[in-house]
């Protein structure tokens, strides 16, 4: 765990993105918005990724039924993002605590192309 931690200093992850991602509760249920639901990986098991140029850390284990939506932390915006696996396009979303405030809203404008 400690190498894990290690590797994830260049991410200059916020503190409560740390303590929610420690937490045992990692799912949001998203009621009124198509994705229904959006599942966290827990703080060591998060996966760093290549989109496109960007190095970003994968947070969500899974997003309802858009299996091809990723939720990312982007460290040089210090925001969460998407990353759409199928079209290949990223784009920043909000702060973490911006988006915890009202992730139905955000998800809604990321599958919408808003």
């Amino acid at each position: 765990m400690i190498n894990k931690l290690y590797e994830l200093k260049p991410y200059k992850l916020p503190q409560e993105l740390v303590d929610f991602l420690q937490s045992e509760r990692r799912r949001i249920d998203l009621p009124g918005c198509d994705v229904g639901f959006v599942e966290f990986f827990g703080l060591t098991d998060t996966v760093p990724i290549k989109a496109g140029r960007k190095t970003m850390l994968r947070l969500s284990r899974e997003s309802g039924d858009y299996s091809n939506t990723l939720l990312v932390w982007n460290p040089k915006s210090q925001r969460i993002g998407y990353w759409d696996v199928e079209h290949q396009e990223y784009g920043d979303i909000a702060s973490f605590k911006d988006f915890m405030g009202r992730p139905a809203q955000y998800m809604n404008k990321v599958i919408n192309g808003e």
